[in-house]
């Protein structure tokens, strides 16, 4: 038997950043890699489609073990860890393709919000007390929420409904050093992929 799939997103720049954390883990981890892990990688354009990749991929034919989400988060000043998506827009500047809805459902006659299916136990055990992280019931209204809600739908929706699908929000690495936030993305990545 293989070792579990992981399908890993971060996100290219957007607005007026040149750079976005959640790439430079995606990248940083696809190089190191994660013993017991097969990284599946992908960087998402910060638009519709990007949002739409990952639950398209899950539709296909690849199974995967888990599902990890990584986002950007500029006026954070810790790690969040989002345990829920919501079926709603709340855009307060407009993505790459210069879309901005500031109000509506992401999917009309879905369901108002969906709770992640993660080992929410097992990351607090494995990640311990740190300043640097926290527990999030609102992952915005931008492209990071509308992706966490379609990954989770297509999931609750498939034939393997168990499959854990988790969003994680990283701030700057000016106000969270680079390692640690790789150090917790692969903590939780284990965990995901229930290896720890």
């Amino acid at each position: 038997m293989g070792h579990p799939r992981l399908l890993l997103t971060g996100f290219y720049p957007f607005s007026n950043f040149t750079e976005n954390i959640s790439k430079m883990i995606v990248d940083e981890i696809s190089t190191r890699g994660i013993d017991g892990v097969d990284i599946i990688p992908f960087i998402l354009t910060v638009d519709q489609n990007g949002s739409m990749l990952p639950s398209q991929i899950i539709g296909g034919n690849e199974n995967f073990s888990a599902v990890l989400l990584l986002g950007f988060s500029y006026d954070s000043d810790v790690i969040r860890i989002e345990i829920i998506g919501k079926n709603e827009y709340k855009m307060r500047i407009p993505d790459n393709s210069g879309r901005r809805i500031e109000k509506g459902p992401i999917i009309e006659n879905g369901p108002v919000e969906i709770l992640t299916n993660s080992p929410i136990s097992t990351i607090e055990l494995a990640i311990g007390e740190s300043d640097f992280v926290s527990w999030s019931r609102d992952a915005g209204g931008f492209v990071c929420n509308e992706t966490y809600f379609r990954t989770l739908m297509v999931v609750s929706n498939s034939q393997e409904p168990n499959t854990p699908v988790l969003f994680v929000h990283l701030p700057d690495k000016e106000t969270v050093p680079l390692d640690l936030q790789l150090e917790l993305v692969m903590k939780i990545s284990k965990c995901l992929c229930g290896i720890i």
